[in-house]
């Protein structure tokens, strides 16, 4: 076991040490490549002297570059328009004018006295019947079914009067149509002819 383990760290060192002899290689070679480009080329990074390929591939890397770390055109006119609203609020200027303030109230309320004036919008009398009738008809879908407004909540017994009330009205209907039938057998069966008597 101990043998096994010692075998399995020696040969991690040595991929490990590979590794490093591989990546300092690969460094080795780029930067030696990069100054026989700086040697064969002195103005790389100028327009004289660079092919349209390589020209295109440093533009490209100086857009890389400006996108990576967010500068450039696109972050410079972020910056002048937080600048040129700083100045706006602290000068009272565009839209934190007091004076743009008060226009647009003004357009406010002479917008809502011209809908007022022809009944338009919310002053339309069609949509105040058609609200209306919305209303209506979810107070009374509320109460049939109890909810919002109408909810039974506390109660602890589900003892009902008004089922009590008809159930007592049926009993007393009942009694009555019971009674008059009783006197109506009585009252026939008294009126009726005697029976002869044998004595």
């Amino acid at each position: 076991m101990n043998r096994s383990g010692r075998f399995g760290a020696k040969g991690d060192t040595v991929n490990t040490t590979h590794k490093i002899k591989a990546t300092t290689a690969t460094l080795t070679v780029g930067f030696l490549l990069a100054i026989a480009f700086a040697a064969t080329a002195p103005t790389a990074y100028g327009r004289e002297g660079m092919t349209a390929q390589q020209r295109q591939a440093v533009q490209a890397r100086a857009v890389a570059t400006n996108r990576y770390y967010q500068v450039g055109v696109a972050s410079v006119q972020q910056a002048e328009r937080l600048r040129g609203e700083a100045m706006n609020r602290y000068y009272g200027l565009g839209d934190h004018s007091a004076t743009a303030a008060a226009t647009q109230r003004a357009e406010a309320l002479r917008s809502e006295a011209m809908n007022r004036f022809y009944q338009l919008g919310a002053y339309s009398p069609t949509a105040v019947a058609a609200q209306r009738a919305v209303e209506r008809r979810s107070q009374a879908m509320n109460r049939f079914y109890r909810a919002g407004n109408y909810a039974v909540v506390g109660s602890s017994s589900s003892f009902d009067w008004r089922d009590t009330g008809i159930g007592a009205g049926g009993l007393v209907v009942l009694i009555v149509l019971a009674g008059g039938l009783t006197v109506m057998v009585r009252r026939h069966t008294a009126g009726g002819p005697s029976s002869p008597s044998t004595t």
